[in-house]
């Protein structure tokens, strides 16, 4: 009987077919090119898929809040105060910002994180096409042993693409913080860096371990996080050549790695070191793994974290989600991918190893995307995977289908819900059109260190950049110089907010306050108004009432949105 003739076949090899197996592999009776166009198509649903369930009327509307504004400032600076202004975000996504088209709303930049995250399908399907592959090496170095993939389900290699691409676009994790932040740049490189690995795997040569090289460096100008990535990846490849004792393949491995690992470091000392300082180790103190409290804390601490970080994936309550990861891994593994089934477990190992060490806020869900979105993926595939083992036998044919029904009455539940999560709502636009139709000559806007942000992006005037006069995770600061009726406060002190109202000019009759996520320092402004001899219109708890219904309506601001109006002399 011919290869690929469709018709049932039994072989002796246990991996390749049993007794009473049905083993149709429509592939072989398509041409090459009806399947790729079929795959084609099956991406740019995907990735439809992933735009529609955004919801792009909301996405590219609703205004920016407080972390989105400081990235969304870099729009309106020039190019050579991109380094200052690339804090919270790599240089390379950064600068990604300015090839967002020009049209649309004041939101339209979060264009860039939904391209990632659309862009994820992509190597999502790719890795997996590798459960229904088996390794290509040459002819004149057969692989045995667990090297080797002596059979080729039919029904996983239908099964683990599509599985593999809804996870990726679906991924509650991604779903559920759609703002204007890298993470899904981190999320996209991760899946990519893993499948280049099974490309490679695919296929030794020096020209793909290149390629391989070249997308890990470009990887961490998007993505902080592709520096675990990366390290996983290469020390995944280095083991299975060790192991193989593939000593020319290691060669490759190594030589690339080191080159990979000079660039990054000198991308890290240029443009990240000066924002991985005291300040951002102070923001995440609280993040960090207690090693020095000994081993009881330190499981106390990392125990529910990782409890929350693999319920995140999608797949259920932790023993569950975790079952569909150890069979996702073994997926890749059976496939002739041993690296890239390595990928996931030495990245868990990383990140224990980072959080101990205070380099990494441990399975923080924002910073953790890049390893919760691939490790949806990766159980996407143990679903593919037992479901295609069940499909192999009549007898089983129906514990395969409840696998991948059970799979998705879970899965697209809790991507659901993560959809629907609200976003922010901190209507900066709307204060900025009451004070602009309210404000008379001779007004001043002051504005709280946070709050500035957001006037910088959203208001009129244009702001000047300087580095920040006080150490913080963000190294620049608002500020202008050229405007005496625009002030802004350095920082949240009190020394800093009596310098901001001590710069009002003299003889100024009305001060607009507009805070931001500084509620804990009402009562402070409060006190440093009256001590200027300003009168509040209202009071700071409810600075709306200083308006009427009508005003409030047309700036489009609700109760509690309002900025406050101090009245002088």
């Amino acid at each position: 009987m011919a290869v690929d003739d469709p018709r049932p076949q039994q072989h002796g090899h246990p991996l390749a077919g049993q007794p009473g197996e049905v083993r149709w592999d429509a592939a072989a009776s398509l041409p090459r090119g009806v399947l790729w166009a079929a795959e084609a198509l099956a991406v740019v649903a995907l990735a439809l898929l992933a735009v529609r369930v955004r919801d792009p009327s909301q996405l590219f509307t609703h205004q920016f809040w407080l972390d989105e504004s400081w990235v969304a400032d870099s729009t309106r600076a020039s190019w050579e105060q991109l380094r200052l202004l690339t804090a919270s975000t790599p240089i390379g996504w950064t600068a990604l910002l300015r090839a967002v088209p020009r049209w649309g709303d004041a939101e339209r930049y979060r264009l860039l994180p939904l391209a990632f995250a659309v862009a994820g399908a992509v190597p999502a399907w790719f890795l997996g096409r590798q459960l229904g592959r088996g390794t290509r090496e040459p002819a004149d170095r057969p692989v045995t042993g667990w090297r080797a993939v002596r059979h080729r389900p039919s029904w996983v290699r239908w099964l683990g693409p599509p599985a593999a691409g809804l996870a990726a676009v679906l991924a509650p994790t991604a779903l559920g913080y759609p703002y204007l932040k890298q993470y899904t740049a981190e999320a996209f490189t991760a899946l990519l860096l893993v499948a280049l690995v099974a490309w490679v795997e695919r296929r030794w040569s020096p020209l793909r371990v290149g390629v391989l090289a070249d997308a890990a460096v470009l990887s961490f100008l998007v993505a902080n996080t592709a520096l675990f990535v990366t390290a996983a990846v290469f020390g995944a490849l280095a083991l299975t050549c060790l192991v193989r004792r593939a000593w020319q393949r290691l060669g490759w491995v190594a030589v690339a790695g080191a080159v990979v690992a000079v660039v990054d470091a000198r991308v890290y000392r240029t443009f990240v070191a000066a924002s991985n300082g005291d300040a951002m180790h102070r923001y995440w103190r609280g993040r960090y793994i207690p090693s020095t409290e000994g081993w009881d804390e330190a499981w106390r601490f990392m125990a529910p974290r990782a409890v929350t970080a693999i319920e995140s994936i999608g797949f259920g309550p932790w023993p569950l989600a975790l079952a569909l990861l150890v069979a996702g891994v073994a997926a890749l593994w059976r496939a002739g991918v041993p690296a890239a089934a390595l990928v996931l477990p030495i990245l868990a190992a990383e990140v224990v190893v980072a959080g101990m060490q205070g380099h990494y806020p441990f399975l923080e869900l924002r910073t953790s995307m890049f390893l919760t979105v691939l490790g949806s993926v990766v159980a996407a595939l143990g679903v593919a995977g037992l479901a295609g083992l069940a499909l192999r036998w009549r007898g089983t044919a129906v514990l395969g289908l409840l696998v991948l029904v059970g799979a998705g009455a879970i899965f697209l539940p809790a991507a659901r819900e993560a959809a629907r999560i609200l976003m922010f709502d901190e209507n900066v636009r709307g204060q900025i059109r009451l004070v602009q139709e309210l404000r008379r000559p001779g007004d001043v806007v002051v504005l709280g260190s946070l709050a500035a942000y957001q006037w910088a992006y959203y208001g009129p005037e244009k702001p000047s950049f300087v580095p920040a006069s006080e150490a913080s995770t963000i190294r620049f600061e608002v500020a202008y110089p050229d405007d005496p009726r625009m002030v802004v406060a350095k920082g949240r002190a009190p020394t800093f907010i009596k310098e901001a109202m001590d710069q009002v000019p003299a003889g100024t009759r009305r001060v607009w306050l507009v805070l931001s996520h500084e509620e804990h320092l009402v009562p402070v402004w409060a006190r440093h108004a009256r001590l200027h001899g300003g009168r509040l219109a209202a009071p700071l708890a409810h600075p709306c009432a200083a308006f009427t219904e009508a005003e409030r309506a047309r700036a489009g601001v609700s109760l509690g949105q309002c900025p406050a109006l101090v009245n002088f002399g």
